[in-house]
């Protein structure tokens, strides 16, 4: 059922993300994504899943979103 589900997946176009470029506060920048989907042994992660976790986990540290008023 999953292979299927991973199948019909890639055909759509909506299964992977843009990337996300962050600034940190001394100018550093990093880039989450962009992500498609990944198959793990019991699960699937969805790509949305993944690139919320990376910006919610470099903005935890201070960066924020490049093109953010902020940010630049």
């Amino acid at each position: 059922m999953r292979k299927i589900v991973l199948m019909a997946c890639l055909m759509l176009a909506g299964c992977a993300t843009e990337a996300i470029s962050l600034i940190s506060p001394s100018g550093e920048k990093v880039q989450c994504g962009p992500y498609s989907m990944k198959v793990t042994d019991d699960n699937m992660i969805g790509p949305d899943m993944r690139l919320r976790a990376c910006v919610n986990d470099f903005q935890r540290q201070g960066y924020k979103r490049a093109g953010d008023p902020v940010a630049q």
